[in-house]
């Protein structure tokens, strides 16, 4: 399984420049930092690895910051709505008493 690292990329950094040296550390897979987030780079990198790769980003020239995504780790996914008529009918005799 691989976990996600946030790579935050310093002002006056190559994005370019990050993003090979990010490569050559070894992850899955790393994406470079889209428009809407010009200042993230994204790295899915092996469990057992990560580590030593968000050590290894941290002194990459022009990375301000490396750290594991914990949000992706902490928040579950959401269990999906019922849908009508998969939960059956409610059983609507307990808790009655015909004494009361």
């Amino acid at each position: 399984m691989a976990t996600r690292v946030l790579v935050t990329l310093s002002g006056e950094s190559d994005p370019e420049h990050v993003v090979r040296a990010l490569r050559d550390l070894g992850p899955v897979r790393v994406q470079a930092p889209a428009p809407d987030l010009p200042g993230v780079a994204v790295a899915e990198v092996d469990d057992d690895a990560v580590e030593s790769f968000v050590h290894d980003a941290r002194s990459i020239e022009g990375v301000s910051v490396a750290e594991i995504d914990t949000l992706s780790h902490t928040q579950p996914a959401e269990p999906e709505p019922p849908t009508p008529g998969s939960l059956g009918r409610p059983d609507l005799s307990v808790g009655w008493s015909s004494t009361s």
